[in-house]
């Protein structure tokens, strides 16, 4: 009898399992954003002194304290640090866009700091290594051209020290076009010839 009964009941638990199953109904409940807990949340110290600058919030150790002033710099120098290989199309747009589409290894852009330029940047962030240029000795004139350096940490140096020697320009000028320089390529291409034609003894 006592088995009987355990598979009488066995049997009606099985059918109401499957019952509820099939009979389940998927209602829209109403669920709150997944982010909402982020932003509709109380503060945490609401009489603590803080900065705030549009939606970004700083609560400074010292009350005193005030934000250093910020001169935003003209020029930005931007170096792309990794490859476009395996990039998103759209990013290799903007870096096409940008000019940091060469294969050079250490290829060096300098670009307005623009709202439009600064959305593209932004977009690429993490492709590209971003330097504001400084002007220690003032900003270089038309005339300062050939005595301004720009070193690796995005200082524009205008000074007399880095005007080139004319006369080490002109050398280089000359040899350069000298028709009877051999430059690699004619070497390379003369190489290339002999080993093709064999050696002429």
């Amino acid at each position: 009898m006592a088995t009987v009964c355990r598979a009488l009941l066995s049997q009606r638990l099985n059918l109401i399992f499957t019952q509820s199953v099939r009979n389940r109904s998927y209602r829209k409940h109403k669920r709150p954003h997944e982010y909402e807990f982020l932003t509709n949340q109380p503060e945490m110290y609401p009489d603590a002194y803080k900065l705030q600058t549009g939606k970004l919030k700083y609560y400074p150790r010292d009350p005193n304290y005030k934000d250093p002033p910020i001169v935003p710099s003209k020029l930005f120098m931007v170096e792309r640090v990794k490859p476009m290989k395996g990039q998103p199309w759209w990013d290799k747009e903007v870096l096409t866009r940008l000019g940091l589409d060469s294969d050079e290894k250490y290829h060096v852009v300098i670009l307005k700091n623009h709202q439009n330029i600064c959305e593209d940047l932004w977009k690429v962030k993490h492709l590209v290594k971003i330097t504001p240029i400084s002007f220690p000795n003032g900003e270089p004139t038309e005339e300062d051209i050939e005595r301004t350096l720009l070193t690796g940490d995005g200082q524009m140096i205008v000074s007399d020290a880095v005007k080139p020697d004319p006369k080490r320009v002109k050398g280089q000028e000359d040899f350069l076009k000298d028709p009877l320089r051999l430059d690699g390529r004619t070497l390379g291409d003369n190489s290339r010839q002999k080993w093709v034609q064999g050696w002429i003894l």
